[in-house]
């Protein structure tokens, strides 16, 4: 008998393996596409099986975005952006609305057992996605990075390695949300094979960012992981911590942190993009070598993006005929900065609340502790946003379902003790 149970569940399953096993996704699109299959299969079951959860706060929020941003507004307001933003305005609210559909289709199954079981098994296939991901980068180190742009037509034989199904950027940027929680359940763990199993998966997923050669998230991660170590209890001191970094930071000299950069290089082969962006960071704090390095050209997208901004800044260089297609085109890679500017003030301050209304009600189903690494996986991937391109189904899906149902673990554990 196929009750709303078993089809939520089994939907449930396909959408974790057409958005996290990408093995499985990449070679059987037609069986496998987030895209046009799972992704409408869920649209339409909520439809016909839960209707009302279309007028929930969180999906009427979602919905209110893709009405305005990406049909009325883009039309009648923001008729001027180009086309790439258009499309990418459209995905993000697609994923959006896809992950809150499937937060809301679990909830209102009130099984955490299920939510729980379902978490664990998309962990499994972001740990294969994971493997995937360093046998793929074995072969060409630039796979990952070449996926998202041009190169990927410099690479002979890219389709047939992209059948690997290795990580995008999406997969890399959902990891640092992973984290967190898996810090959290190490130093709540009291047997040991549990705690060196996750050290290990920790260790396993920071090398996947290593492979996939974006220093971006390499330190964004180490940074999260070196909170989520200290804990809420240490916030304090923490913060006192880092207020003495950077104090330290401004008496060390310069040339001190482009010494140890230097050394650090070493251990990456030289041909690699990780020596590349290390060396040219290291350039960079010592204003020798290369002027054009990573680190100056992306901070030179902030300042030309801060000017389009400027010119229209209440309705954003999209409501009118600007001057500035050329860094609005080039700016986009950083998330955030790149939609301010497109869009002004108001339709920022408009995103930032549907983002609001579509995590709150996360937070409210974890408890308080929980909540703190909760808000680092968050964090993470806001802070992503600065420094990179924000895309794909995979931070939704981590964030709204597997990070929430790994919690349901503690929930499970204290009923089993009542």
């Amino acid at each position: 008998m196929f009750t709303k149970r078993t089809i939520t569940y089994f939907i449930s399953v396909m959408l974790l393996v057409s958005s996290l096993l990408m093995i499985v996704a990449d070679n059987v699109p037609i069986l496998a596409s987030f895209r046009w299959l799972w992704g409408p299969a869920l649209l339409v079951f909520t439809l016909l099986a839960r209707p009302k959860l279309y007028l929930n706060k969180m999906a009427m929020s979602v919905m209110l975005f893709g009405l305005f941003y990406c049909v009325i507004l883009q039309y009648w307001l923001w008729p001027y952006a180009n086309d790439w933003y258009k499309r990418k305005v459209f995905e993000d609210f697609y994923a959006m609305f896809a992950g809150v559909l499937f937060f809301l289709n679990l909830r209102s199954c009130n099984d955490i057992r299920m939510w729980h079981k379902l978490a664990k098994l998309g962990l499994l296939f972001f740990v294969i996605t994971g493997i995937m991901t360093i046998v793929a980068t074995e072969i060409n180190p630039l796979l990952v990075r070449a996926s998202y742009s041009s190169l990927k037509e410099s690479i002979a034989g890219f389709d047939k390695l992209k059948r690997l199904g290795f990580g995008s950027y999406g997969y890399m940027a959902a990891v640092l949300a992973i984290f967190p929680t898996l810090v959290y359940y190490y130093k709540h763990s009291s047997k040991w094979k549990k705690k060196v199993a996750l050290i290990f998966l920790i260790l396993f997923f920071y090398f996947v960012l290593i492979r996939a050669q974006i220093f971006a998230n390499m330190l964004v991660g180490a940074i999260i992981i070196i909170f989520a170590f200290l804990g809420l209890k240490r916030i304090r001191q923490s913060i006192l911590l880092i207020s003495l970094v950077l104090v330290m930071a401004f008496i060390i000299p310069k040339q001190v942190y482009a010494n140890f950069l230097f050394t650090i290089s070493q251990y990456f082969d030289a041909d690699s993009e990780n020596y590349l962006k290390v060396t040219d960071m290291a350039q960079f704090i010592s204003n020798t070598g290369n002027q054009r390095g990573t680190p100056e050209t992306r901070l030179n997208r902030y300042p030309v993006l801060y000017n389009a901004f400027t010119a229209q800044p209440l309705l954003g260089d999209a409501s009118y005929n600007s001057k500035y297609d050329y860094e609005m085109a080039t700016g986009g890679h950083l998330y955030w900065m790149s939609l301010l500017a497109l869009w002004g003030i108001f339709g920022f301050i408009g995103y930032l609340l549907i983002l609001t209304n579509v995590f709150k009600p996360v937070f409210a189903i974890l408890n308080k502790e929980f909540k703190f690494y909760y808000t680092l996986s968050v964090l993470a991937v806001f802070i992503m946003g600065f420094m990179k391109l924000l895309s794909g189904r995979e931070i939704f899906i981590v964030l709204l379902i597997i990070v929430p149902g790994l919690y349901f673990s503690i929930v499970l554990q204290e009923a089993k003790k009542e």
